[in-house]
Parts: structure tokens; C-alpha cells; sequence
């Protein structure tokens, strides 16, 4: 007895399966390697990355608003008028209010991420504020509104929490690093895993194409594989899986 047409198209189509499937494999081992060398690059240069982003100056025609000496020291009597803050060195504070004046997020930041514990005793005055307090303080200066201490003050309460001062811009990206790279990583290993199923699928496709009575399992796994296919978008490889399980219903059909 001959054997079905359609067999020989089952097997065409799983042996097309099965080279994408193994081309597909190769690229992910190529991917992840990769990630691999981008990620020790990243991790090595680390520093020079962090100082890189800290450099970066996003708004050079930007127009500064300076605080200047009488400002400066209208701003350190009104502070040092305020409980908690007789003893306070105001310098830091006043440079705060500087980049705040200036909208100077960035730096507000780095100042409390560089800081070498300078910064304790002015937080912990600076958090015990209330908000009559910072209204008090900001309507003796110009351009600083209420609003605005607060939601600094808050900040440093965050700061304080989170013991954000002793982060680092290295760190971050460190950590960063570390987090794309494991999101890679698992990206990379549920897509040879979806793979590999439509890998299995087409071997037992093509080994089974010429016996009917082996085919079921090839059907089941076909449409496994294709189901696969479809979610790391192999959409080639799943039109092919689809395809071989309708030529396979019809050989088991056939015989």
C-alpha cells in the first residue's frame, strides 16, 4: 500500500519546523551571550556610567536664579529664628533652596546621595518642621513657595527612611544592571522553552508522518508547539504547526 500524500507533506512541514526551530534555538544562545558581555561591560564601567549620567546637563540655556548674599543671609536668620535650627550650619540648606528655586531636581538628589553624613543633623531639624512653620519660612523668600518646603521636607523623610544618602550613583547602576540583565535573562530562557516545544512537536511530526496510528501524539504535540509559538511570537512556525495538525487529522482519517 502506498503511503498518504498528505504524510509527505506532514513531514515536509515539521522538517521546516524543526530548522527554524533549531535556528531559533542558536539565537538565543547567541542572545544571551550577548547580555552576558553587555552586562560585565556595564558592571565593569560602572562608575564611569554613573559620573557620566550625574554630568549630564539636560537644560543648558536654562535660566538660573541666584540667591545672593543679602538673600543668603536674610534666609539664615529667618532659619535660625525657627526651633531646632540655632545650631544648624544653614549653608546646605540655603543650597538646597537654591536648586529648588532653580527646579534643580537632579541635584537636590545627588546632594543627598553624595553626602558624607553632613547632611543628619540638618534633615533631622529640617523633617521636624511643621507645615505653619515652612509657610513661615517660605513667605520670607522670594520665588519659594510653601508647597515647595514641604514636599522637600517630605523628600528628606523619605531620604531618611530609605537611608538613600548612602546609595550611590554606581550603585545604581549596578543595581540596575543587575535587574535588566536577570529581566533578559528570563525573556531569553521562556523563549528557548517555548522552542523546544515546537522543536519536540516537529521531530515527532516528521519521525511519525508515514505510521497513522502514531500520529496522535504528533497532533497533541503539534498543537502544543503552535500554542507555544504563539506567545514568543514565532508566528511562522506556528502557521506551519497548524497547518501539519490539519494534514495530520486528515491522514489519520485516510487510514
Amino acid at each position: 500500500m502506498e503511503p498518504n500524500p498528505k504524510s509527505k507533506t506532514v513531514r515536509g512541514l515539521n522538517v521546516a519546523v524543526i530548522i527554524l526551530a533549531v535556528l531559533g534555538l542558536i539565537g538565543c544562545i547567541a542572545l544571551a551571550a550577548f547580555t552576558a558581555l553587555v552586562s560585565t561591560a556595564v558592571n565593569e564601567n560602572s562608575a564611569d556610567i554613573a559620573a557620566s549620567i550625574q554630568n549630564l546637563n539636560l537644560d543648558d540655556e536654562a535660566v538660573k536664579v541666584d540667591i545672593d548674599t543679602q538673600d543668603r543671609e536674610s534666609i539664615d536668620k529667618a532659619l535660625s529664628t525657627i526651633e531646632g535650627f540655632e545650631n544648624v550650619d544653614t549653608s546646605k540648606m540655603i543650597d538646597l533652596l537654591q536648586m529648588l528655586k532653580e527646579g534643580d531636581d537632579q541635584g537636590i538628589l545627588d546632594m543627598f546621595t553624595k553626602d558624607d553624613g553632613s547632611l543628619d543633623e540638618l534633615i533631622t531639624s529640617f523633617t521636624g518642621l511643621s507645615d505653619a512653620q515652612l509657610t513661615e519660612l517660605a513667605a520670607s523668600i522670594e520665588g519659594v513657595e510653601a508647597s515647595d518646603l514641604i514636599g522637600l521636607r517630605d523628600l528628606m523623610v523619605t531620604v531618611r527612611a530609605s537611608d538613600l544618602g548612602n546609595v550611590s550613583g554606581k550603585d545604581v547602576v549596578e543595581g540596575t544592571n543587575i535587574l535588566m540583565t536577570g529581566i533578559s535573562y528570563t525573556a531569553i530562557a521562556f523563549g528557548a522553552v517555548m522552542i523546544l516545544l515546537s522543536l519536540i512537536a516537529g521531530i515527532l511530526g516528521c519521525k511519525n508522518a508515514y505510521e497513522p496510528k502514531k500520529l496522535g501524539s504528533a497532533f497533541a504535540m503539534g498543537i502544543v508547539g503552535a500554542a507555544a509559538s504563539l506567545l514568543c511570537l514565532r508566528l511562522v512556525t506556528m502557521v506551519l504547526l497548524i497547518i501539519s495538525c490539519v494534514q495530520i487529522n486528515k491522514v489519520r482519517k485516510n487510514s
